[in-house]
């Protein structure tokens, strides 16, 4: 049997067997009940292969190109596709700060670019985030000896939250599966018009810059007049991260291309010391451009030398070695302190705020109904009739146990 998807729909050519007396000694071709048989067989076939296009969301197990291991969703709760679930919340505790954020994001989510996605709508899910990175955070003492020289713990293929958006959303590596692949080149086309997209278990992510939200703190010029980019999230060694200009306000590039600022420019964790800002002596970059706020899946996107998008290694060190899923917890200590002399931590305000992009603002294009009298066809908008989960799932059950009886009665 073959299936052809046309229009959301499953057009079947089912080759039926003719001949059934290998099934059973009673069945010869003027058997009445060959007929029931055929119909039978035709229509379980069909149920068969409907399965992958009935298939549980959310989750996106559909997911090519990559395999984001997000580890376990705390509840099954989609987020909402426009983006009003997100929240985020932080405070200290001593010296940590815990952050409290539901991992929805504050602006439209639908999935994009996948084999399978549920129409006009989103695969996140709820999370009910609770994290707890240094209030106060250190440099790390590693020495890497890898051919790559990392200037920090490597983290560029662990596939989990490495930090967080202050709108709630995580921070991904820049790799899209276990073999380290560039998520650029393999991810990408699901990278919604904000810039991120949600994993297999529905945790929504990004792996380059968040457009809207960025957009959002008035950074998503290619030059910002203001100069440095405004923070946009947390490291979870307890670092800040900010967008992508410098000082000077243009993007800001790694200090191995050879057009960068030799004084403004990113190591490979993503991030630098070359200046103090908020009482921080390092911050991570999310690397340029910035998408353009109207294209779908997001462009542009980062080139390979601005590798590693968000983080290649970790400067400092986690408080909780759990929430990056790394299967070896490396015994590190403190060299310096990732703070100045006299440097008191603070709450920062999350970015909640529902956010509409300039590509919801258009004004769709009018439709044409057809007068009284005319003969002229009516043009209207094409309606994608979309079935609920759990009914779409009983709806077939149904099928199949009516079916099984309809095969169970042919042969009693």
């Amino acid at each position: 049997a073959t299936c052809t998807v046309f229009k959301f729909s499953c057009i079947f050519q089912i080759k039926t067997p003719t001949n059934f007396t290998s099934l059973h000694p009673s069945l010869t071709t003027n058997n009445k009940t060959i007929p029931h048989l055929i119909m039978a067989y035709q229509l379980l076939t069909a149920l068969v292969m409907l399965s992958p296009l009935i298939k549980s969301q959310p989750g996106g197990g559909g997911m090519g190109g990559g395999g984001d291991d997000t580890g376990t969703t705390t509840t099954s709760t989609k987020c909402n596709v426009a983006g009003t679930s997100s929240t985020y919340s932080e405070y200290i505790s001593g010296d940590v700060r815990i952050i409290q954020a539901s991992g929805c994001a504050n602006h439209e989510t639908i999935c994009i670019g996948k084999p399978v996605c549920p129409a006009n709508d989103t695969e996140a899910v709820v999370y009910d985030k609770n994290i707890t990175i240094p209030a106060v955070p250190c440099f790390n003492n590693y020495n890497d000896t890898s051919e790559y020289e990392w200037e920090g713990f490597p983290v560029y293929c662990l596939l989990n939250s490495l930090g967080i958006a202050l709108n709630g959303v995580s921070f991904f590596s820049p790799s899209a599966n276990t073999e380290c692949k560039d998520a650029m080149g393999e991810e990408s086309n699901s990278f919604d018009t904000c810039g991120g997209h949600a994993g297999p278990t529905g945790l929504y992510h990004y792996h380059a810059g968040p457009a809207c939200l960025i957009d959002q703190l008035n950074d998503s010029m290619t030059v910002n007049p203001d100069g440095h980019s405004p923070q946009i999230g947390w490291a979870y060694d307890g670092f800040p991260v900010y967008g992508a200009h410098g000082l000077n306000g243009e993007y800001i590039e790694k200090c191995s291309q050879n057009t960068s600022n030799s004084s403004d420019c990113l190591d490979n964790c993503g991030g630098h010391m070359q200046h103090t800002i908020d009482g921080f002596k390092y911050h991570y970059h999310i690397a340029g451009p910035n998408g353009d706020l109207e294209s779908s899946p997001m462009y542009p996107v980062p080139t390979t030398s601005a590798y590693p998008y968000t983080f290649g290694c970790f400067k400092g060190i986690p408080a909780d070695w759990d929430l990056i899923a790394t299967n070896n917890v490396p015994d590190l200590s403190c060299t310096e302190s990732g703070v100045v002399d006299g440097y008191e931590p603070i709450a920062v305000d999350g970015v909640t705020e529902l956010y509409v992009g300039p590509w919801q603002l258009q004004t769709p294009a009018p439709t044409t109904t057809q007068e009284e009298g005319s003969s002229a066809p009516t043009e209207s908008p094409v309606e994608i009739q979309t079935t609920d989960e759990k009914s779409s799932v009983g709806t077939y059950g149904l099928l199949f146990v009516s079916l099984l009886s309809v095969v169970i009665i042919t042969f009693h």
